[in-house]
């Protein structure tokens, strides 16, 4: 892998971290509500028959070994959605119908969504605008605030414990062009593609600091969400567009205008246009890996896809199943990131795969896939805690290297790690691995140390804790904590805990060193 520092300031952005008629609503200040739940949510079956999910549909997108799991999962949150692309690819309509149950401890008045195009940063200079909104049936009451990034909907009557309802949503949404506004690309139409995330209301998540409504993101990712399934219903404007999607596509007829896709458990969807993707796949342990790209791209191409299916199984291996029958990497226009995860389904910036078929694209997608484990399979709070999913991440990429190139690049990639750690800390850096998003964003110098502090000296953490319990024990904590919080959302403590349940030592020494102490560790 190259670790000079151009190489660098594109890992600060590699991620995980991926709308007409009716009058938008007015903006409000929505009522915030006291938590007093836990992170880990039951699954008990909905209490209402409007809130049981078509299994059966859903496990379409799961390889069979693991469909049997949803049904422990059927009361998490339902997304029906329907998006009516327009013909320049610059806009669109859709509509949401959630299934929504509450698994709280206690009553909720209202459901809090975020519009996260809305809140422009990653996202560019688009638009997610609101139309009618109805709640059981009835017109409810919705507000925005936080420059129209969240919105509330007040329920009609107050939803116990244990019960269901229906919201529906409908929306419009404006597509920047060109990276209109900046951002990274992944809601953005340039070149002939166009990539679609965040499109659509997101529920946000609840838990023990409430209902979590933190600004969108400009150097990291914003989507904090619980898992959910999806069925989505897509209107093409002609027949020669490809789309890539989350999950699988599940038509069903020959009509290409229209193609309907379904998910299993996941964190959100996400959607690429282009009628210029050409497709190249292979099946890796039961799973179709599809590579898109531009035909010009394919040698890069064939590369990634060798990459992909390798670090699928080595992260199958060391962490726990892939459960979903599909993955794809989708080679899109970027700008100020080399790559970004969505649930089953990679964007690689075309620049990664034109100018570099080296280590570097193989870190950036090894790195990327690694994420489907810590992000989406299992969640975190990615905004107060950036680093559980990506120093986790960073370093899960390096074992692609170890396994796959040998201990010479492995070794060189740590060694790569060690210097941009010293790098930062000779310019005065006080950043801790384990600080917030909005930590980091508070400045450009606090920002220039985001990519070091949590990807570098995160990553290296993992390296130390892994020789100071040993082989055996490392993989052991990983696989349990991936098991225990599979389509739940992972806190810190819990993988600490994991690590230290496997060692014959007191570990808390090496936290707080790597963790809670800024500056490198020699």
């Amino acid at each position: 892998m190259r670790t000079n520092f151009f190489n660098w300031l594109l890992l600060v952005m590699v991620l995980t971290g991926c709308l007409a008629g009716q009058q938008p609503v007015s903006s409000q200040t929505p009522v915030q509500q006291e938590a007093t739940s836990t992170p880990k949510k039951p699954t008990a079956a909905p209490a209402t028959e409007t809130a049981t999910a078509p299994l059966d549909f859903q496990k379409q997108a799961l390889q069979p070994a693991y469909r049997k799991e949803l049904d422990q999962a059927q009361a998490i949150p339902y997304y029906h959605l329907q998006l009516d692309l327009n013909q320049k690819m610059t806009g669109y309509r859709g509509k949401l119908r959630l299934e929504y149950t509450n698994l709280e401890e206690q009553g909720l008045d209202s459901l809090f969504f975020r519009l996260f195009p809305n809140g422009g940063k990653s996202y560019g200079e688009g638009a997610l605008q609101i139309g009618q909104v109805t709640a059981a049936g009835k017109s409810a009451e919705a507000a925005l605030s936080m420059d129209e990034s969240v919105l509330e909907v007040l329920l009609p009557e107050r939803i116990a414990p244990g019960e269901g309802i229906d919201v529906v949503i409908d929306f419009q949404g404006e597509i920047p062009e060109d990276f209109l506004g900046g951002g990274y690309g992944i809601y953005n139409t340039t070149r002939g593609v166009t990539v679609l995330s965040g499109w659509y209301p997101i529920l946000a998540v609840f838990d023990d600091e409430g209902w979590n409504l933190d600004p969108v993101s400009g150097i990291g990712d914003s989507v904090y969400s619980d898992a959910a399934f999806y069925q989505v219903q897509v209107s093409v404007p002609d027949r020669d567009l490809i789309v890539a999607a989350t999950g699988v596509e599940v038509t069903g007829n020959d009509d290409d205008l229209h193609r309907t896709f379904t998910s299993g458990p996941v964190r959100e969807f996400t959607l690429a246009f282009s009628r210029e993707f050409e497709i190249i796949r292979e099946v890796v342990e039961g799973i179709e890996v599809n590579v898109y790209a531009r035909s010009e791209a394919e040698p890069a191409a064939r590369q990634a896809l060798e990459v992909a299916g390798r670090s699928l199984e080595i992260f199958t291996r060391r962490f726990g199943p892939y459960p979903y029958r599909e993955f794809d990497l989708v080679s899109v226009p970027m700008r100020y990131a080399a790559g970004v995860e969505f649930p089953g389904l990679i964007l690689i910036g075309e620049s990664v795969m034109q100018l570099d078929r080296g280590l570097w694209l193989d870190e950036v997608v090894a790195h990327e896939v690694a994420h489907q484990w810590w992000y989406n399979l299992v969640g975190s709070d990615v905004i107060d805690e950036p680093w559980l999913d990506e120093a986790l991440t960073t370093y899960s990429s390096t074992l692609y290297f170890e396994e796959i190139k040998g201990e010479e690049v492995y070794l060189r990639v740590l060694s790569g790690y060690r210097e941009r750690v010293k790098q930062i800390a000779t310019e005065g850096s006080q950043q801790l691995v384990t600080d917030s998003l909005g930590s980091f964003e508070a400045d450009q110098r606090t920002m220039r140390a985001y990519s070091p502090v949590v990807y570098a000296k995160g990553a290296l953490f993992f390296q130390a804790v892994r020789e100071k319990i040993g082989e055996r024990a490392f993989f052991e904590a990983l696989a349990g904590y991936y098991r225990d919080n599979l389509y739940q959302i992972g806190t810190p403590q819990e993988l600490l805990d994991a690590f230290q349940g496997k060692a014959k030592t007191d570990l808390s020494g090496l936290y707080q060193q790597w963790l809670y102490t800024p500056g490198p560790v020699e």
